[in-house]
């Protein structure tokens, strides 16, 4: 359904101010933004100036079309002239490079949703149309006629009157435009920080892919060459070995797998149930799970969560993390000294600062620290390690915006600090 709104005739100066004022007006009576009444107005004075200037009998005519799912505002510009010559050339040009007869034309082309031209010796008609939001698309005939009205009512135009409106709506948009152009600016933060998170998954994807690479590359071998033997030769004399070959390539397969679906299980933490822990109660299950390895190593444990006592936090991940940590530290203690594991929280900013000291061996962190969070590396020859445990809790914390930070010396021990970001 198209419903008309009104007709000018452009035959001088002032025809082509009221013809930019009604642009606006109507603009603004079908619902659309500031920015897009300014483009489709600016685009109605060019080429009515246009049809002014190098034309004959230029008149414009408003228009609106709904139908059940879109809604359009047109204005079409129609003159008697002796057309356009070269038409598709003159739409190609660049106005930056291009002064003179057609700049008009590219510059409204640029302004509206939907640009059409035809031209004949007999005239030309220009077509311009903005989409309006057909949630305020409240028009019909009756509302049409009643925009017709109250504009018969508005005063006579005058150029120094216009101009005053020109500079209101010029400082309107500079308002509108610099509060988008805050908001542009917070989404371009948010857009970097994304690149940077998205920067770090592909660098760890990339390790990770290597790594897992690498760590099926050898057992899989093996397997093909002892099953290669086996076959060949079922009564060899190294049977035995092969066999046994067989049997550690299955197990370090296993165990590569197994790794793997830990690994996933953390890619996807909206699976995982969220509730409020208590610090205290999680590391005595832990503690209970290790009670043996504990009376075998001697160790002392002190633990105190008084100052951070509970966090908001996925039970599996904070479990994963204290069982890493304890299991790591047991496995790796100093044969020499006694070993001693101290566990604390207090609260920090954004959360809560876990803290696990240990007097274990020790790292050299100067030789290892940009492979201590790689999957499936290990840094003893301790064959019980995967080597994804710290790959494992690092993307536990961050995964939600927490932080790890890890010191450690060789024959002193080891300190590991997480900000555990509370899941809301």
């Amino acid at each position: 359904m198209e419903i008309p709104i009104m007709s000018l005739d452009i035959t001088n100066e002032m025809d082509i101010m009221l013809a930019h004022r009604r642009g606006m007006q109507f603009a603004r009576y079908v619902g659309i933004g500031l920015s897009e009444q300014t483009r489709f107005a600016t685009a109605v004075s060019e080429i009515c100036r246009n049809g002014l200037e190098y034309a004959v009998e230029a008149a414009i005519y408003f228009s609106v079309t709904k139908t059940l799912e879109r809604c359009f505002l047109k204005a079409i510009i129609k003159d008697k002239g002796r057309g356009i010559a070269d038409l598709p050339h003159i739409l190609q040009r660049r106005p930056d490079e291009h002064r003179g007869r057609g700049v008009g034309l590219v510059f409204a082309r640029k302004l509206v949703d939907v640009f059409q031209v035809t031209s004949s010796p007999r005239g030309t008609s220009v077509l311009l149309q903005m989409d309006v939001p057909i949630k305020n698309a409240v028009i019909n005939r009756l509302v049409v006629q009643g925009w017709v009205k109250h504009l018969q009512s508005e005063p006579a135009i005058n150029a120094y009157e216009e101009l005053k409106i020109r500079n209101t709506q010029l400082v309107e948009l500079s308002d509108q435009l610099k509060i988008n152009s805050g908001v542009v600016e917070e989404q371009l933060k948010e857009i970097q920080l994304l690149n940077v998170k998205l920067s770090k998954s592909n660098d760890r994807m990339k390790e990770f892919t290597y790594a897992i690479s690498h760590d099926l590359k050898t057992p899989l071998s093996n397997l093909k060459i002892a099953s290669e033997y086996l076959q060949s030769n079922p009564q060899g004399e190294d049977l035995s070995s092969y066999k046994a070959i067989l049997s550690r390539s299955v197990t370090r397969l296993d165990k590569t797998i197994h790794s793997l679906i830990e690994i996933l299980d953390i890619q996807n933490p909206d699976k995982h149930i969220v509730r409020e822990l208590d610090f205290a109660v999680v590391f005595e299950e832990i503690r209970e799970e290790f009670e043996l390895q504990i009376v075998e190593s001697r160790a002392v444990i002190v633990a105190d969560f008084s100052l951070a006592p509970k966090v908001h936090y996925i039970e599996g991940y904070l479990q994963s993390i204290l069982r890493n940590l304890l299991s790591n530290s047991l496995k790796y203690k100093d044969a020499g000294r006694p070993l001693k594991i101290h566990v604390s929280t207090e609260k920090a900013a954004g959360g809560v600062c876990l803290s696990f000291t240990d007097t274990g061996s020790g790292m050299d962190l100067e030789r290892i620290k940009e492979r201590l969070f790689v999957p499936f590396t290990r840094f003893s020859g301790n064959s019980d390690g995967k080597g994804i445990g710290l790959y494992l809790i690092k993307g536990m914390v961050e995964s939600n915006g927490g932080m790890v930070i890890v010191e450690s010396n060789t024959g002193v021990g080891t300190t590991f600090k997480f900000t555990l970001v509370p899941y809301t």
